[in-house]
């Protein structure tokens, strides 16, 4: 706990590392992912992690059974923003996002479904590949 207080306080040298938020991007330690998606919820990006990086954390933190359960949250609405930010990498992301919609637990479900409708209304021409990776979503057409 302290080290990560020292590693993210405002001051820190480390704070704009490149090399050492890559390293931790790829870190087997799942309280450190948990970690690094709360910061995320800080940040625009880690210094020397690109999106593909993110990909893996937020892989293991949805696929993280005992843990986690506020930071699934975030990585549901943090790969949903980066699907939008960045529709062509719907095909990457979006089966990420479909392991929370599956989910047997409640709240991850929700989250799941909640930015899933999210990216269909900000994105409607990802709609096809919404059906694609969620054949059991149905949408309803909405009249003009």
């Amino acid at each position: 706990m302290a080290a990560w207080s020292w590693l993210t306080a405002d001051s820190a040298p480390a704070l704009s590392d490149p090399a050492l938020w890559s390293r931790l991007a790829e870190t087997p330690h799942d309280d450190i992912r948990l970690r690094v998606v709360d910061y995320l919820q800080r940040q625009t990006k880690l210094p020397g992690a690109d999106a593909n990086r993110l990909e893996n954390i937020w892989r293991s933190v949805l696929l993280g059974v005992h843990r986690g359960g506020r930071q699934k949250a975030k990585a549901v609405r943090q790969i949903s923003q980066a699907i939008v930010e960045n529709p062509q990498r719907v095909d990457t992301l979006l089966p990420v996002l479909a392991v929370a919609v599956r989910s047997v637990r409640g709240p991850e479900s929700r989250a799941g479904l909640a930015a899933v409708v999210t990216l269909a209304e900000t994105r409607p021409e990802l709609a096809e590949a919404v059906r694609r990776h969620l054949p059991e979503m149905k949408f309803a057409e909405v009249a003009a």
